[in-house]
């Protein structure tokens, strides 16, 4: 018998989660300017370890100052970038993490820092305490 009909598998996107959330960064930090970003790769894996496209994802860091983005939605390998970006705000010691739907949360890979720029730093005020000179 001869086979007439083309047949393909999909992935399942009802058992659709975030299998890795992996930095793409070679540092972990950056000075918090309000323009530098860390990007973060996350893979989607159905409950068969099968990659899954065009699955929504929504990410969020574990601290105020920063914003998460999701850039669209995982692509045919079921991959998608997340970009944390900073704020002017100094910010340490953050935990970026990504879910599809109402799945479990999946954490980055490392946690990043957004520093204080040291070289444009001044002193805004000096106060005396005490009478002793």
């Amino acid at each position: 018998m001869e086979a007439n009909k083309r047949v393909s598998f999909t992935a399942d996107l009802n058992s659709a989660r975030v299998s890795t959330l992996i930095l793409e960064d070679a540092q972990t930090s950056k000075i918090a300017d309000g323009v530098n970003t860390f990007t973060y790769t996350a893979t989607v894996l159905d409950s068969n370890g099968n990659r899954v496209p065009a699955a929504a994802l929504t990410a969020t860091a574990d601290k105020q100052h920063v914003s998460a983005v999701v850039n669209g939605i995982t692509d045919a390998q079921g991959r998608v970038t997340v970009t944390l970006k900073s704020s002017t705000t100094a910010t340490l010691d953050i935990m970026l993490s990504a879910r599809v739907a109402n799945t479990a949360t999946a954490n980055a890979d490392r946690r990043v820092n957004f520093t204080a720029d040291l070289a444009s730093a001044t002193v805004s005020s000096v106060v005396l305490n005490g009478s002793e000179t």
